[in-house]
Parts: structure tokens; sequence; C-alpha cells
């Protein structure tokens, strides 16, 4: 059922790409309908499908890939360069994300860490549990 679902899908959306899209509607649903018919072309038998690496179909695959790419790079009002420009920006964020989700270390330990004393946090835990405990 899958494959005919797929078949049906892909069609239709070529169809639509050709009929209302612009050159870069059509030049996508082109290569969407030209991959597909290349992998059911090269792919192998199911029953050696998954033995190895199949590599007329990661060809197919990188080739679908590359069209894609250049189509996007022709079509989008994104350059090279405004990438290079907002990468590290991006990058910030995520790390700014990840940073917010770190644990933060208590007061005892930071105010050690300026005075650049070293302090055994599993020992201080134990006795700020056992000062809690006696009271």
């Amino acid at each position: 059922m899958a494959p005919t679902l797929f078949r049906i899908l892909l069609a239709l959306v070529a169809v639509y790409a050709f009929l209302r899209g612009t050159r870069d509607e059509r030049l996508v649903g082109t290569i969407c309908v030209a991959g597909a018919l290349a992998t059911h072309l090269v792919i192998s038998p199911l029953s050696n499908r998954f033995a190895s690496v199949e590599t007329p179909v990661m060809l197919v695959d990188i080739a679908v890939f590359s069209g894609f790419l250049v189509a996007m790079l022709f079509t989008a009002p994104l350059s090279l360069a405004q990438l290079a420009v907002e990468a590290p920006l991006w990058g910030r964020n995520v790390l700014g994300g990840i940073k917010a989700l770190l644990p933060r270390p208590t007061a005892e330990v930071e105010e050690a860490e300026v005075l650049g004393e070293e302090v055994d946090t599993c020992t201080s835990h134990i006795t700020q549990t056992k000062q809690t405990l006696h009271c």
C-alpha cells in the first residue's frame, strides 16, 4: 500500500506543480519525479535490499540532493555570503540554549572559585544535609 500511496501523492504533487507552479516549482517537481523513477530503476530486489550499501541508489540520492541544492541557490533570495554572516549568530543561539539547560553551581562553589579555593562538592553537600537533619 505504501508504494502505491507514494506514487499517487508524487503524481498529484508533480501535476499541481506543473499546472499551478512557476518555473522553480516545475524544476523541483521534475527533480522529484526523475529521482523517484531513477530510484525504481536502480534499486535491488527486496531480498538483497539491506545486505549492504546500495551504491546506485546512493548516487541517485546525491544527484537529487544536488538538484534541490542548485534549485534552492537559484530561487531563494539567500546567498552564501548571508549564510556566512548569520551562521555565527545561529551558533551562539544554540550554545545559549545549551548553557540554559546545564545545572548551575551552588553559591558556596561559586564563592570558592572566586577566592581560588577548591571545594569538595560531595563533602559540602553531605555537610549541608547533616546540618538540615540536625535542625
